[in-house]
């Protein structure tokens, strides 16, 4: 993993320790009575979809309405360099989500709207585990809670959690 840089829809590799992650995280879904596995197509998401499905003897499969935020010009960049660069216009992100784009990439409300219509759409039947990254799942979240933009930030999980999500009912934290 990158600490402290941008990078939403640039396919970084996973870290070892971040590998591990996937054969414990993989242990603990295997309890479940999983029908399908889903992830977003960039590679931090297929190997832990991958590990689970060869855990549950299940083929994940893509979907790339699942990926995270495209950042256009600011993805691998760091945040501190971002920030250098355009001071306060991060905030816009929450602040102003119909129009501002950062660098160029994904409004806030474009990027929300194409996780939910995929969300709203989804008819896997059974259980699914969708593997996804952290903006993914707080736009997600934010949306089926009906929460301003500026309360997004603090669904954003970390790192190897799970989160329930129901389409008919409000999400919660596992």
């Amino acid at each position: 993993m990158y600490h402290g840089v941008c990078y939403g829809r640039s396919d970084v590799e996973l870290s070892p320790t971040a590998q591990q992650v996937c054969h414990e995280i993989a242990e603990n879904v295997a309890r479940w009575r999983v029908t399908s596995v889903i992830h977003s197509g960039l590679q931090r998401t297929r190997l832990l979809a991958e590990c689970i499905g060869r855990r549950l003897g299940l083929r994940p499969t893509c979907e790339v309405a699942l990926r995270e935020r495209d950042f256009g010009s600011w993805e691998m960049r760091t945040w501190d360099d971002i920030y250098d660069d355009s001071g306060d216009d991060m905030s816009k992100m929450t602040s102003d989500p119909n129009n501002f784009r950062p660098g160029g990439g994904e409004t806030t409300s474009e990027f929300s709207e194409r996780v939910w219509r995929w969300s709203q759409a989804w008819n896997g039947g059974g259980i699914t585990v969708a593997v996804a990254h952290g903006g993914t799942i707080a736009a997600l979240l934010g949306r089926q809670r009906s929460l301003p933009v500026s309360k997004w930030p603090s669904l954003i999980p970390a790192y190897g959690e799970m989160v329930w999500h129901d389409p008919q009912s409000l999400g919660s934290r596992m």
